[in-house]
């Protein structure tokens, strides 16, 4: 003969492992939505990097061909300056663990 006193357990024990099973789940889909998409402050961060090395590099280029001639050098160091920083906080931001 079967005991029904157990039945109960099992019901309880079956809520919650239902229980901790979405707690998981929800935790992985949590895991995946961060892994597809990055902060936003990184994007930013990863955008303003890009730009300023693109326009230092073309601000470079062009007054290297005469085409800029009139910008002094001091803003080309200043360009390039921006840029290592730029790229310092982008490596700190892509570096961080949460």
């Amino acid at each position: 003969m079967r005991d029904n006193r157990s039945s109960p357990n099992i019901l309880q024990s079956l809520t919650v492992h239902r229980y901790q099973l979405s707690t998981i789940n929800y935790q992985l889909s949590t895991i995946h939505y961060h892994m597809a998409f990055p902060p936003q402050s990184e994007t930013i961060i990863s955008n303003l990097f890009f730009m300023v090395v693109g326009l230092a590099i073309l601000v470079y280029i062009l007054r290297g061909t005469g085409i800029l001639s009139f910008i002094p050098g001091g803003a080309i160091w200043f360009l390039i300056l921006l840029a290592i920083a730029t790229g310092i906080l982008f490596f700190v931001e892509k570096s961080r663990r949460f």
